[in-house]
Order: structure tokens, then C-alpha cells, then sequence
């Protein structure tokens, strides 16, 4: 989503048109299942993270 919406500029827009903007980004976001299920596949990677830096931040 981050870097979705990075290249936009976003500084001048109203509140709707943002909005707007943030589910465009979404619905690209949700067609592509192997992002979704890539991220999904990863949480035990990245749980173990956590358990490893005893809930400090990890490079997730």
C-alpha cells in the first residue's frame, strides 16, 4: 500500500479524492492473490522474528 501510493501526490488533495485514491490502490492490491498469499505464507517466518528479538524490531 506504502509504495503503492508513494508516486502519488498526495499533499493537495481533499479528504474524498485521498480516500478514492487508497481504494483504487486496495482493489490492485486484492487482485493480486500472491501478494495476499505470499504475506500469509511468510507469518511463521516472521513470528519467529519476533519470538528470536524478544519483541524488539525485526527487518519485517
Amino acid at each position: 500500500m506504502k509504495a503503492g501510493l508513494a508516486h502519488q501526490q498526495l499533499r493537495s488533495l481533499t479528504a474524498d479524492a485521498l480516500w478514492a485514491i487508497v481504494k483504487e490502490e486496495w482493489e490492485r492490491l486484492r487482485s493480486n492473490s500472491n501478494y495476499f498469499r505470499s504475506l500469509y505464507c511468510s507469518l511463521p517466518n516472521r513470528m519467529q522474528a519476533v519470538l528470536n528479538a524478544w519483541g524488539e524490531p525485526t527487518r519485517y
